[in-house]
């Protein structure tokens, strides 16, 4: 089957999925049936190999009251964005604040966005989430700079979907919206993760027109899945944010610390800037700026704030004027 066609001059990637439902009860009912096969239809996106029985249909329930929940989140003001430092490794200043989504659900309170973000790619909902999470980190960016309150001025670090990328009028509807403001482009850091990038045509070309208005791109979450250098080679990047699993534990296992050795010194040499996540301690600090890291995101500057709290910075001394 061919898994690319052409439409209107976009590209649309086709995918065969067969799922199948098992029941011993005999009075399932038809309704039962499709609900079965709809719920295993979605997990069947993330695994080849999965199937649904009559005692996952809770979990099916579960899931659609979930993203009815989640599809009345914005309207009904439960998400929230929080912050989390990223400094500069000579000399600890504040560099940039990276945006991070929470939903603060009325009856579950607080959902990790690792349920909620697949969630809302799989569903549609990334769109309104998404166009949602820039509009308010872009409108913070603008208090931050306002107020003037830290010693130098930040920079924002937004996570983009690579389904927000599929859209084609996702890089004009972002820049239409930002010439609104009295911002310059480089103020503002879009995040991708490097191991869920698609080589696509329109992909890479939004990618490119962002790049080309003068937003600075990231490669978030490089050494996890099927990360290669020769992806980070063809995208033109100004940031490799190294996945904290590479940086925990280091301090302890020679083994990973020849590995961030090794990976530090190949991003190094194609002229990467790096940003190494996971630093929880003045250790690994080290070991991070040893091996080249030019900036520095973890628990030891700082967990993820509201806007109101970004004075609670550990590092405030640095940070503030």
């Amino acid at each position: 089957m061919k898994n690319t066609i052409q439409i209107d001059n976009h590209e649309f990637h086709l995918k065969l999925s067969i799922g199948g439902f098992h029941t011993s009860e005999a009075n399932t009912s038809p309704l039962n049936i499709l609900k079965g096969l709809k719920a295993n239809l979605r997990k069947v996106i993330d695994s080849p190999f999965s199937r649904y029985a009559t005692q996952n249909q809770n979990d099916s329930s579960n899931l659609i009251a979930t993203y009815l929940s989640l599809r009345n989140s914005v309207h009904k003001k439960e998400l929230l964005l929080y912050y989390q430092p990223i400094v500069n490794s000579e000399n600890k200043s504040l560099h940039s604040l990276e945006a991070l989504s929470r939903w603060n659900h009325s009856a579950k309170g607080m959902i990790s966005p690792d349920i909620f973000i697949p969630l809302a790619e799989e569903s549609g909902l990334i769109s309104s989430i998404g166009t949602w999470v820039i509009q308010n980190a872009l409108l913070d960016l603008s208090q931050i700079r306002k107020n003037n309150s830290f010693s130098s001025d930040p920079i924002v670090s937004i996570n983009i979907s690579p389904f927000q990328l599929k859209n084609p009028e996702f890089a004009d509807n972002l820049i239409s919206y930002f010439s609104q403001l009295n911002l310059h482009p480089s103020s503002v850091v879009l995040e991708i993760t490097e191991s869920r990038y698609e080589e696509t045509v329109l992909i890479i070309e939004q990618m490119a027109i962002l790049k080309r208005f003068g937003f600075q791109i990231a490669i978030d979450d490089f050494g996890i899945g099927n990360s290669n250098f020769s992806r980070i080679e063809k995208i033109e990047c100004d940031y490799v944010k190294l996945d904290k699993s590479l940086i925990i534990g280091v301090d302890t296992n020679q083994s990973k610390r020849s590995v961030l050795k090794a990976i530090s010194q190949v991003l190094f040499s194609l002229g990467k800037k790096m940003v190494f996540e996971g630093i929880e301690n003045a250790e690994l600090e080290s070991i991070a700026i040893d091996y080249g890291a030019n900036f520095l995101q973890g628990f030891y500057y700082g967990k993820p704030t509201q806007i109101t709290d970004l004075s609670s910075f550990q590092f405030q001394d640095h940070f503030l004027k």
